[in-house]
């Protein structure tokens, strides 16, 4: 019930989806589409440097913190982008590469429940649930017809 972390969710949704229509716009295929992700990290970046800086100024950054930080954005930030990002622009469809991308964050209630123990709402499983069965169709549907083009 927090509406805060509604609401950034809710902006985050929204940027992820106007950015990955905008990787298809047509116009894109002159500019690196990697670029878009560069300059929005690097926004990010600068936003969070001040809650970073008091951090370690206040000595509540370990070694491993940093380590964990620095994996992070490497592995799951960097190389998810640049896996997307070239996923799109050789011709994943706008709609394919949403779904799928959708999937992670519709996971996050399950992963924090199993470290944390957090229970998720009864709303936030019945949305995961329409989305994982979504992806789940969407999946199903593209494989049968691409078995049935590859039969003819």
């Amino acid at each position: 019930s927090d509406l805060a972390g509604n609401a950034a969710a809710l902006a985050s949704g929204l940027c992820f989806a106007f950015w990955m229509l905008l990787l298809r716009y047509r116009g894109a295929g002159r500019v690196n589409r990697a670029s878009s992700v560069i300059y929005g990290n690097l926004i990010i970046t600068f936003v969070c440097a001040p809650s970073f800086f008091d951090a370690w100024a206040g000595g509540r950054l370990t070694a491993q913190d940093l380590f964990i930080v620095a994996y992070l954005g490497v592995v799951q930030i960097g190389l998810a982008y640049t896996l997307f990002t070239l996923g799109v622009a050789r011709g994943i469809r706008a709609l394919d590469a949403g779904v799928v991308g959708y999937v992670e964050p519709v996971l996050n209630p399950l992963w924090v429940f199993l470290v944390l123990g957090e229970r998720p709402s009864r709303w936030a499983l019945a949305g995961g649930a329409i989305i994982v069965a979504a992806v789940a169709a969407h999946t199903l549907r593209d494989a049968a017809k691409f078995k049935i083009q590859r039969l003819s």
